[in-house]
C-alpha cells in the first residue's frame, strides 16, 4: 500500500503566496499517481484562518483517500471547525497505521491506549517531533517506543531525520511549505508498506535552470571593500553593485569614480548608494553622513538608493513622520531619475512587539511610509527594498507575515533586494548578514523567493548579496552557482 504523507503548508491568508502553488502542485501529482491514500500531518494552515482552512479542504477532498490530523499552526487562532475535521484515524496495510492529533502538543488518553495496543512494526503517524511534546507525553511515549518496535514518523521540524529511539524508528517528514522545508526543495514522502515491508521516497517541487539563469543576472553585491569588491565583480560577471560605509575622512572621491568607471566599463548596470541611518534627537534629525552619501552619490552617477525608515519608535513615529516624510522628499528631488527604496527592518534582541519597539518592521509600516512618501511628491518615485533576512528575523511577526506574506504584500512595490543568511547561535541569537552557503534553510529557504520571482509575484529588480564579510560573498555566489535543478 502506498501512503502518501504532506504536513507543514502553512497556508496562510493571502491566497497569492506561493505556498498555495507548492500544495495544488501537490495535490494534482497525488490525483495522477498511485499513491492509495494521503495523510495530512498536521499545520496545513499558517494560523487557522478559515478562508486557508476552507481551500485546504475544497482541495484535500478532491482525493479519493485522506486523512487530516492537526498541528500547532492550525490552534494559533481558534477554528472548531478545522479542528472538528482533522479527526485522524487509522489504516490497515498489512501493519496497523494510527494517526492521531496532536495540535496541544499532547496525546489524547484514547490515543494512548490504542499505542499501547500496536504491535511490533506498526506505525504512528502525528505532527510534533518527541521534542514538541510536553515532557509528561514525551517520557510516556519513550516508554512504549523503548519497549516496542514500532516506526513513528512526524511532522513539525521541516527537515528529513531516521533515527532510532529505543526499539523503535523514528522518521521526520520535510515540509511542503516553500519557505520552511530545510534541505532542499518543498517536499511531500510517499512510504510503501505492508506486513513485509517498509520503504519511503520523496518527491521535490523544484525550480528551474531557466529561473535560475534567469536570476543570476540580476545579482548584486553589496560593497563595503571598494578595490576588491569591484575586482571581483567584473572576474564573476556581478553586473549590479551597492556603495556601503564610506566615510569622508577614508574615501577619495577620484578613485572611486574610476572604479566604477571600470565597473561601468565591463558591463556594470546598475549602482545603488546605501543611505545612513536616520536618527532624531528629541529635536531635530540626526543625519549623520548624509551630506558625503550625497556627494558621492552625485558624482559616481547612482542610478539607486535604498534608505532604511528613521530608527525610531513605532510610537514616536506617528508623531514625527512629517518631518522626516519632508526630508526624504528634499533628498529625492535631488535625484530626479534615480529609483528610491525603503529597506524593512528587523527586531533587535530586547525589542518586543509593542509601540516602544522600532518602526519598519512590518509590511504595512514599509508602505505606509513608501505611499507617504509618494503622495507628497505626486508621482511614485519610491517602492520598497525588500530584505530577505530581516523579513525572517522578527521573532513576534513571523507567524502573521512569513516571507511569502512580504513577498505577496510588497513584491510588487520592490526596486531591489538585499538576501542573506540568518544564523542562530549557541546563545539562541538571531543575526543576520550571514553566508548563504545553504540555500534551503535552515533558518531561511529559498524557494519561496525562486517560486515568487519565476511566477511574477515579485518585481525583477537588483539582487545584492549583503554579507558584512567578503569571503561570505563568495561562498554565496559559489554556492549559488552550484544550483542546477533545485
Amino acid at each position: 500500500m502506498k501512503i502518501a504523507a504532506i504536513c507543514d503548508m502553512h497556508l496562510s491568508e493571502y491566497e497569492s503566496a506561493p505556498q498555495y502553488d507548492y500544495f495544488y502542485q501537490a495535490i494534482e501529482y497525488l490525483k495522477n499517481s498511485d499513491v492509495d491514500m494521503v495523510v495530512t500531518m498536521g499545520d496545513m494552515t499558517a494560523c487557522g484562518a478559515e478562508n486557508a482552512f476552507r481551500i485546504y479542504r475544497e482541495k484535500i477532498e478532491e482525493l479519493s483517500n485522506h486523512i487530516t490530523i492537526s498541528g500547532n499552526a492550525d490552534v494559533r487562532t481558534e477554528n472548531a471547525e478545522l479542528l472538528a475535521y482533522a479527526q485522524g484515524g487509522e489504516i490497515e496495510c498489512g501493519r496497523r497505521v494510527l494517526c492521531i492529533n496532536t495540535p496541544f502538543s499532547k496525546i489524547e488518553e484514547d490515543d494512548f491506549a490504542k499505542i499501547q495496543s500496536l504491535s511490533d512494526g506498526d506505525v504512528i503517524m502525528m505532527h510534533h517531533s518527541l521534542a514538541g511534546l510536553t515532557q509528561e507525553v514525551r517520557e510516556r511515549l519513550k516508554a512504549i517506543l523503548n519497549s516496542k518496535e514500532l516506526i513513528l514518523i512526524h511532522a513539525h521540524s521541516h527537515k528529513f531525520s531516521d533515527s532510532m529511539v529505543g526499539k523503535s524508528r523514528v522518521i521526520c517528514v520535510k515540509a511542503l511549505d516553500p519557505d520552511k522545508c530545510i534541505g532542499t526543495p518543498p517536499s511531500i514522502t510517499i512510504f510503501e508498506m505492508d506486513k513485509d515491508k517498509f520503504d519511503f521516497s520523496e518527491k521535490c517541487f523544484s525550480a528551474s535552470k531557466e529561473t535560475i539563469k534567469d536570476l543570476r543576472d540580476y545579482l548584486g553585491i553589496c560593497c563595503f571593500d571598494l578595490d576588491e569588491t569591484i575586482d571581483y565583480a567584473i572576474a564573476k560577471g556581478v553586473k549590479n553593485l551597492e556603495l556601503k560605509v564610506f566615510s569622508e575622512d577614508t574615501t577619495d572621491i577620484s578613485a572611486v569614480q574610476k572604479k566604477i568607471e571600470q565597473f561601468r566599463a565591463h558591463g556594470g548596470k546598475v549602482l545603488s548608494m546605501h543611505m545612513p541611518n536616520l536618527r532624531f534627537d528629541g529635536e531635530n534629525i540626526v543625519d549623520k553622513g548624509w551630506d558625503f552619501a550625497i556627494k558621492l552619490a552625485k558624482a559616481t552617477g547612482v542610478e539607486s538608493f535604498t534608505i532604511h525608515p528613521p530608527r525610531i519608535s513605532v510610537a514616536l513615529m506617528r508623531e514625527k513622520a512629517d518631518i522626516f516624510i519632508d526630508y526624504l522628499c528634499y533628498f529625492i528631488k535631488q535625484f530626479p531619475d534615480a529609483k528610491f527604496g525603503i529597506e524593512n527592518l528587523h527586531m533587535n534582541k530586547n525589542d518586543v512587539p509593542d509601540d516602544t519597539r522600532g518602526y519598519g518592521m512590518i509590511p504595512e509600516e514599509t508602505l505606509a511610509f513608501v505611499d507617504a512618501i509618494n503622495k507628497q511628491l505626486g508621482e511614485k518615485k519610491c517602492g520598497c527594498l525588500l530584505d530577505v533576512g530581516h523579513a525572517v528575523n522578527n521573532r513576534s511577526y513571523t507567524g502573521r507575515f512569513p516571507l511569502s506574506a512580504w513577498y505577496a504584500l510588497v513584491g510588487n512595490r520592490t526596486v531591489a533586494y538585499h538576501i542573506h543568511q540568518v544564523k542562530r547561535t549557541d546563545d539562541n541569537v538571531l543575526h543576520n548578514h550571514r553566508e548563504l552557503d545553504e540555500w534551503f534553510g535552515p533558518m531561511i529557504s529559498y524557494s519561496s523567493f525562486f517560486w515568487s520571482w519565476r511566477n511574477g509575484l515579485i518585481n525583477k529588480c537588483p539582487v545584492f548579496f549583503e554579507m558584512r564579510k567578503f569571503d561570505d560573498v563568495k561562498t554565496s555566489l559559489k554556492a549559488f552557482e552550484a544550483l542546477e535543478e533545485i
